[in-house]
């Protein structure tokens, strides 16, 4: 197995982001995966995302993956270009004001487990109908969840141009799979990115010297980590929607505090 460099590795659960990544970047934020909206398409009649489906049996699995089912009106293929070349981002905080929910953090992580479709304790049924009612009416799609949004290319991309990045890394979620691509591939006029050999095709990472943004399995938000030569030419605020992570903070942002009091934690490299 080739060796990879924690540079470009996601960070741990078990370890704070800033003392994971201390030797190789100054700062960390959470990049929020846009919400969304693209002309002539909703997602009740252009299906759009990763299929739930609950399974009872190992027979019940074993025959959904010999015959997978496919979702009513599924988007085409070349739909993610479509949403790149056309579709409109949305940020949290609008959506948050639009439904008027007062309470950043468990909107945080009522949007997160909404679009993972994920029944948890700790999220608020009436926030989640509320965004549930708002999106259908608005034709709003949920934010992409494990990877690069295509929604986002174009946004990433005028961030690299603001910092004097011209060429990426592009990385599947192993690291096995790297394509060097031009800035320029990112923008809005250029088809979406993807990667031969990954996970539907799927851009988990993009790095360049002093620089990565990261997306880990189930997760609605990239982790992005910077050093401070670069912060310094340019906030990510700016271009992204994002928030730092404080020290002693932890990659699963959108966990309650009392939820990682029960993992397992440790101090040490």
């Amino acid at each position: 197995m080739h060796h990879i460099g924690r540079a470009i590795q996601h960070p741990p659960t078990e370890l704070p982001v800033l003392e994971w990544w201390a030797r190789d970047y100054d700062h960390v934020f959470a990049v929020y995966n846009p919400f969304f909206t693209v002309p002539g398409h909703h997602p009740d009649t252009t299906n759009y995302g990763p299929a739930r489906i609950n399974v009872a049996s190992a027979e019940e699995l074993s025959a959904l993956a010999e015959a997978p089912p496919m979702p009513e009106n599924p988007a085409p293929e070349e739909f993610p270009d479509l949403i790149k070349q056309s579709g409109s981002p949305l940020r949290w905080e609008a959506v948050r004001q639009a439904i008027g929910a007062g309470d950043r953090a468990l909107f945080d992580r009522t949007v997160w487990l909404w679009a993972l479709n994920i029944e948890r304790d700790d999220t608020d049924d009436e926030m989640r109908a509320a965004l549930t009612r708002y999106c259908t009416a608005h034709g709003i799609y949920p934010p992409e969840e494990d990877c690069l949004p295509a929604i986002m290319e174009p946004m990433l991309g005028d961030y690299l141009e603001a910092l004097g990045i011209d060429e990426v890394m592009l990385w599947d979620e192993y690291r096995e799979n790297a394509l060097p691509a031009p800035r320029e591939a990112l923008e809005r006029d250029e088809v979406a990115v993807w990667l031969d050999g990954a996970t539907g095709n799927s851009v988990r990472a993009v790095s360049a010297p002093g620089f990565l943004i990261s997306w880990a399995f189930d997760d609605v938000h990239g982790v992005l980590a910077l050093t401070d030569d670069l912060y310094r030419r340019c906030a990510p605020n700016r271009f992204l929607e994002c928030r730092a992570y404080g020290v002693g903070g932890y990659v699963d942002v959108f966990n309650p505090t009392e939820f990682l009091d029960r993992l397992p934690r440790t101090g040490t490299h």
